[in-house]
């Protein structure tokens, strides 16, 4: 948290903990800005590694109808629609409390994952969304199998 952030909070804290609710209020407030700035640094970090390899912990497989981002690597601006589609979804997680999406369409033909495989994956894509940042990873495309041609004769 910045120091100009934590000034300000500190000046509407003063506001709100006149009351009992006040204090909740209080309590509240600082949560979920501390939830912000832990999105926003989770989001800066894998907005700074995409193109890299990763490598993360098949965790589940959920089928999802999409409507909030285009997982075929387009960007989104806001306001742009996206047609709803079913698609399945392979939850890879990356760190403790940091999970990606591996979309089938970007898996290789010949993947098949069970829960707690490791699986290497590049990063295309990190978006921001209501609930935090969602990854993206691919490894079907021939960026990644460049990066995994280089890393195995290095």
């Amino acid at each position: 948290m910045t120091w100009k952030r934590a000034a300000r909070l500190s000046e509407e804290a003063l506001n709100l903990t006149r009351s009992r609710e006040g204090l909740v209020e209080f309590e509240r407030f600082f949560q979920d800005a501390a939830y912000e700035d832990e999105c926003e640094q989770i989001y800066a970090k894998y907005l700074a590694l995409t193109g890299t390899i990763v490598r993360g912990l098949v965790q589940r497989t959920v089928y999802k109808t999409s409507r909030l981002y285009d997982f075929g690597g387009g960007r989104l601006l806001e306001g742009d629609e996206v047609l709803c589609r079913r698609q399945k979804l392979v939850i890879v997680a990356l760190e403790y409390e940091v999970e990606a999406v591996l979309p089938v369409e970007e898996c290789l033909r010949d993947d098949h994952f069970a829960i707690n495989d490791f699986v290497d994956a590049e990063i295309i894509g990190v978006y921001k969304s209501p609930h935090g940042p969602v990854i993206v990873l691919s490894r079907a495309r021939s960026s990644f199998l460049r990066l995994i041609r280089e890393q195995s004769f290095a």
